[in-house]
């Protein structure tokens, strides 16, 4: 990026160079800039300005008049984007078009309105709105929509376990709250403790090794945050509307510094394997200053300030092959800990299954 300059940013610039690029003739340029409403000036202004990006306009007396010759060919600018970023760019169309309608703007909405028909397989706009209609299919049945949690949850004839130990089997509860942060709708929720609040969710995220609903709370200062496990009921309420107040930048700041006073903060870095599946990015953990680099050895490095957690250490688990720990030491010697115990517990889980198989014979 590079500083900002009033001159690009006239009216008549725009409408000269556009001119000049379709020029396929010669001109006089009091002529043309009669036909374009704009200075003689600004297109000899116009033309220094392509001279210094090589693209070069002769100029030749004929009279008192100043003839403009066009080159043989204008340049053309190639770009190839990833899927992200052109993604990220389809992002910024409705912001093109909803600025002030200048004519650079609408150079680059006919350009990029061409470039989306050519690549419509990866529209930005209809995958989300795909996705919107899932989630409300999925979770909006209608206005009185709720879901009851808590904080153990027993599954058949099994034990009690953790909330987060059978997300897999009771989703909706995450599902409601994600799809109100998608859609800006306050939740009315009620706690073990018979404690309501009302919330503008805002992330879903571990803190302190617990699954935590970080948001506004209507009528509160700041942001607030409440354990997920300790949530009985969740129920939209369409009756208040607000704009949050807080950005992402926010959110990140407020969940660093409870790590800064929690004291949980870890620097995990991973070597990865790219081939074995795609980007390593965990469902709700917040990756601070993550970056992906490189080494001269060809090895892929994963680094990011993350939250020891048994969730952390399942996703890790569940990548098997795909990624060796290498720092530090206490994170990978908490994780060996983390899968000795799940394989105690799997095997005493058989044991108790093959008792119960015995009983009944």
């Amino acid at each position: 990026m590079t500083r900002k300059s009033s001159f690009i940013e006239s009216e008549h610039f725009w409408t000269a160079i556009w001119a000049l690029e379709g020029l396929n003739q010669e001109v006089c340029v009091d002529e043309l800039a009669s036909r374009l409403e704009i200075q003689a000036s600004h297109i000899m202004d116009v033309v220094f300005f392509l001279h210094h990006l090589h693209c070069h306009f002769e100029l030749k007396k004929s009279g008192e008049k100043t003839i403009l010759v066009p080159p043989k060919s204008m340049p053309k600018i190639q770009v190839d984007f990833s899927l992200t970023q052109w993604l990220a760019l389809q992002a910024h169309f409705p912001l093109l078009e909803s600025g002030n309608n200048n004519f650079m703007h609408k150079v680059l909405i006919e350009k990029l309105s061409e470039v989306e028909v050519e690549n419509k397989d990866f529209n930005l706009f209809e995958a989300a709105l795909n996705l919107e209609d899932h989630l409300e299919n999925t979770l909006k049945q209608d206005d009185k929509l709720y879901l009851e949690v808590g904080p153990k949850i027993k599954i058949q004839e099994g034990p009690d376990v953790e909330l987060e130990e059978v997300l897999k089997c009771a989703p909706y509860s995450l599902q409601l709250i994600d799809y109100a942060i998608v859609h800006k709708v306050v939740l009315e929720i009620t706690f073990h403790n018979q404690k309501n609040v009302r919330l503008m969710p805002l992330r879903l995220v571990y803190l302190g090794a617990e699954l935590c609903v970080i948001g506004e709370e209507i009528g509160g200062v700041g942001l607030a945050y409440y354990f997920v496990k300790e949530i009985q009921i969740v129920c939209p309420d369409h009756s208040i509307s607000i704009i949050p107040k807080w950005s992402s930048v926010d959110i990140d700041n407020f969940i660093s510094g409870m790590r800064v006073v929690n004291e949980s903060a870890v620097r995990l870095i991973l070597k990865v394997n790219l081939d074995l599946g795609p980007p390593f990015l965990p469902e709700h953990h917040f990756l601070e200053n993550l970056v992906m680099i490189t080494n001269p050895r060809g090895e892929t490095i994963w680094a990011a300030t993350v939250e020891t957690c048994d969730d952390l250490f399942r996703w890790l688990a569940s990548l098997g092959g795909k990624i060796e720990i290498l720092d530090p030491v206490s994170f990978k010697e908490e994780f060996s800990k983390y899968l000795v115990r799940e394989n105690n517990l799997v095997m005493a889980n058989e044991e108790t299954l093959e008792q119960k198989l015995k009983k009944s014979v």
